[in-house]
């Protein structure tokens, strides 16, 4: 039988980085998480309801631009 370590995969990773995370990192973590589901969302009922799908998906860079800061926030932190 193997054992696994607990950075073997990816939830074991969040995991550990996680629990390095700062009370305020949390908290940024934890808003940032619920700000981007909102915001993604109401920008697909948006782009559903319009009936314009496809023109408005030419916007997508506007739509990933906050989702990918946000990820880059922590990336630093990850190759640490």
């Amino acid at each position: 039988m193997v054992t696994r370590r607990e950075d073997d995969t990816l939830q074991g990773i969040l995991r550990i980085f996680y629990r390095k995370l700062q009370f305020t990192e949390k908290i940024l973590l934890y808003t940032y998480l619920i700000d981007m589901t909102g915001y993604t969302f109401l920008l697909t009922i948006y782009l559903l309801v319009s009936g314009r799908f496809v023109t408005n998906v030419a916007s997508l860079a506007l739509i990933l631009f906050p989702i990918i800061s946000g990820i880059t926030m922590y990336i630093p932190f990850l190759l640490s």
